[in-house]
């Protein structure tokens, strides 16, 4: 059994937090692991760390994730993204001798402004991974990236959905529109934060749901989360495209929760522009959608549309095409066959024991 120091410096809101703690729970069947993340009340293994979003706090957060270090009796440190915040516990761990293992999951200075922030996750980026000995990530096409910047080992632990949590045998979708008064209603959605990264490209969702809107009284949209840096960017856009009568922002929810808005809506919207940053990434949004089997609308690319396009309806990353294809899904009588079972089979968490017991095994190997 290897002691493992789980490091996670993201707010609950990012969907690299998710896939942290399921992580950090897969690491837990057959490892000892201490698990750290900013806010997360104490309990078990798990140590919280006050992390707010300004300069100071942030800095004095790095020294608490060092903290975690000196205090914790460790062989393993699993640190959540290459980020500034760890790096200093990165080189304690290499000056003890201890094996480093960085779960790489987004090229998140794609996100960055202003300039300072992109060039000090830049820098994380490129220069954190090449001190690990080993590197986790979730698809071929990142893998390949984090191989051009670094001659490590990279292995690949899948994006997962909890497909328990996400079943749609849960609850009704009737039951569920009433309670948050959409009854009788045509219900898409959108889950995400309003982060930089999780709602890069909403603009387009928005502008497309105005048209339908115009089209079908009876069309509504169901933001599923919110909160985060461009809440008010996009609460004006929501005024802006005169929207604000059709659209339902719920703020942001527990994970437990989110399966029950899922299960009122018709269907999930998604849109992801062609570039590197969504190339690199999964769309956790869309395995959950897909889990809930909800009809799919919009654009993926990479991994995410190599693994479940055959599963949506895909159309160009605009907002005109994205409202025309939404059109003529609502009036098709044909329906995509369900993704349920091949997400069940191939994507729920469960599944991936295995891969974190590879990672940790390739590390026992250095600790011999």
């Amino acid at each position: 059994m290897v002691r493992i120091l789980f490091i996670n410096p993201l707010h609950p809101r990012h969907g690299s937090t998710y896939r942290a703690r399921n992580l950090f729970k897969l690491l837990s069947v057959n490892n000892r692991v201490c698990y750290v993340e900013p806010g997360w009340e104490e309990g078990g293994s798990i140590v919280s760390v006050n992390d707010k979003d300004n300069a100071m706090a942030l800095l004095l957060s790095a020294f608490a994730y060092l903290g975690a270090c000196l205090k914790t009796r460790f062989n393993l440190l699993y640190l959540q993204k290459p980020m500034i915040l760890t790096l200093p516990s990165l080189i304690l761990a290499k000056l003890w001798g201890k094996p480093v293992v960085i779960d790489f999951d987004d090229l998140d200075s794609a996100w960055q402004t202003p300039a300072w922030k992109k060039n000090l996750m830049l820098f994380s980026e490129r220069f954190m991974p090449k001190c690990a000995d080993i590197i986790s990530t979730h698809n071929a096409y990142l893998g390949e990236y984090i191989t051009r910047i670094c001659n490590k080992q990279v292995l690949i632990v899948p994006q997962g959905v909890d497909t328990d949590l996400f079943d749609p045998k849960q609850c009704q979708k009737a039951t569920e529109k009433e309670r948050l008064g959409l009854g009788g209603k045509r219900v898409f959605c959108f889950l995400g934060s309003f982060t930089k990264g999780s709602a890069a490209d909403l603009d387009i969702i928005l502008e497309a749901f105005k048209r339908v809107s115009e089209g079908d009284a009876d069309a509504f949209l169901l933001i599923i989360g919110g909160e985060g840096p461009l809440e008010a960017y996009y609460t004006g856009l929501i005024e802006t495209l005169g929207l604000q009568n059709r659209v339902v922002v719920t703020g942001r929810k527990d994970q437990t929760e989110i399966p029950r808005y899922l299960r009122c809506a018709d269907y999930g919207l998604v849109c992801m522009r062609d570039n590197p940053a969504n190339r690199y990434r999964v769309s956790l949004k869309l395995l959950e959608y897909l889990a809930m089997e909800l009809t799919v609308i919009g654009h993926v690319v990479g991994s995410s549309r190599d693994a479940f396009a055959s599963y949506c309806y895909l159309c160009d990353p605009s907002a005109e095409a994205l409202s025309e294809t939404i059109f003529e899904v609502m009036q098709s009588e044909s329906r995509k066959p369900s993704a349920r079972n091949f997400i069940v089979d191939n994507y729920d968490w469960n599944r991936f024991v295995p891969l974190v017991d590879e990672v940790v095994s390739c590390c026992e190997k250095r600790l011999r």
